[in-house]
């Protein structure tokens, strides 16, 4: 569910007039929604819980640079970091340290991501 809501806030955002979208680390066009991935600057599995679902870590990608290319890292961070600027890529990976860190209530966490996905996603459309 929580996943879900990721991948249609990251389209929505991202999707350009006539609902298509650029590979965020190659620019390609990706012309239908099937093709778009929601792709991770830190990866999920290197991220943990905290930055697996955090949105300013998402963003649209084509499957040759999501999956052929292992995200496509350098590009992508490098386009983060011009995006959103230094101090909120740091805040992710000041994150890291806290990757092993269990997150005191799992569900809770999740659940009020998803309640708080939920709004943003209302205010998208």
């Amino acid at each position: 569910m929580l996943w879900e809501l990721c991948k249609l806030i990251v389209r929505k955002r991202y999707v350009k007039l006539g609902g298509t979208w650029d590979c965020y680390t190659c620019g390609s066009m990706i012309d239908e929604a099937s093709k778009a991935h929601t792709s991770h600057c830190i990866p999920q599995a290197f991220g943990g819980l905290l930055l697996r679902y955090d949105l300013r870590n998402l963003r649209v990608t084509d499957f040759r640079c999501n999956v052929n290319y292992g995200g496509n890292a350098g590009v992508y961070l490098w386009k983060l970091l011009k995006e959103i600027g230094f101090v909120e890529v740091n805040k992710m990976f000041e994150l890291l340290d806290k990757r092993k860190e269990k997150v005191d209530n799992e569900r809770e966490f999740i659940e009020n991501l998803i309640v708080e996905y939920r709004t943003i996603l209302s205010d998208l459309k």
